[in-house]
């Protein structure tokens, strides 16, 4: 099993060395001794395999790329910028062509089709284009050849995926900081969304190493997609305003119910007032 250095870890999952400290149980961890002392003579290591699989393959990602530049650096003296520029160029290409073969098999086929006419009209003018879907009979216009075109030239072969870099759906929130949002948002004191906001911000900002704050807006989205307006009502204002705005209620039509046919009463065993023959009324 592979144990990497905390600092190491933090670079993975892209969160501080102390907040990777402060929740070390989520992690397969053990100590070992410290040579340079501190912390009671022990330091931390975390199992590889206990960390996300995006983090995983980030760091087998970088060992590849660490092996293509050692193999490409001279006998002597340092790597030149050309063998490491051709390193990381085989490196990419390694992970794209992974990536590749991990896709399903009609997103393969779709793939291999574009590719080819691409490669096909790679030279090709409008006119030219146009001429050679029509003698092998692609049912594509112009313009998507040129925009399949322009996706493979800037981002290869990959590129030409089904939805390639397509991130809807996905939240650039953690997990851990929106819980801090709606654990503030949706209590019965109605704190504003700025306040739950402005929590949220402070917890990653402590954990977490972040050029950009995600904005009030993106976390109201979040929140608007995952949790419905009534139970985001029940949640801030409680039960009985809920039952006044959502709850069901039954309307009679008192014209339509015959005398005697229906009886209401409280909660007291046969309790109805009845008028005596001498005239009294009485319970």
């Amino acid at each position: 099993m592979v144990y990497l250095q905390v600092d190491t870890v933090a670079e993975l999952v892209g969160k501080t060395s102390r907040g990777i400290r402060k929740n070390i149980s989520i992690y397969t961890y053990r100590q070992v001794p410290n040579p340079n002392g501190g912390r009671g003579g022990f330091k931390y290591e975390i199992a590889l395999d206990s960390l996300p699989k995006e983090a995983q393959e980030r760091y087998w990602e970088n060992v590849r790329l660490a092996q293509a530049v050692e193999a490409a650096k001279p006998k002597r003296g340092r790597p030149s910028k050309a063998a490491i520029r051709k390193a990381e160029a085989e490196a990419e290409e390694v992970k794209a062509n992974e990536e590749y073969l991990a896709a399903p098999n009609w997103q393969k086929n779709a793939v291999d089709n574009r590719l080819y006419i691409v490669e096909q009209t790679l030279q090709l003018g409008q006119k030219g284009i146009e001429q050679w879907l029509l003698e092998h009979g692609e049912n594509v216009s112009v313009a998507t050849v040129y925009r399949w075109r322009k996706a493979y030239l800037q981002g290869g072969k990959n590129a030409l995926f089904t939805g390639y870099g397509n991130r809807k759906g996905e939240s650039i929130i953690p997990d851990d900081v929106f819980e801090v949002f709606m654990s503030c948002y949706m209590t019965e004191g109605k704190v504003s969304t700025r306040a739950a906001y402005l929590a949220a911000i402070g917890h990653l900002r402590k954990n977490y190493q972040c050029e950009k704050l995600p904005s009030l807006q993106a976390f109201e989205y979040r929140c608007r997609r995952e949790i419905d307006e009534s139970a985001r009502y029940f949640a801030r204002y409680g039960q009985s305003a809920w039952n006044r705005k959502y709850g069901r209620s039954i309307t009679r039509d008192y014209s339509k119910i015959t005398c005697g046919e229906c009886v209401f009463s409280d909660h007291m065993q046969l309790d109805l007032m009845v008028s005596l023959p001498d005239g009294t009324t009485c319970r």
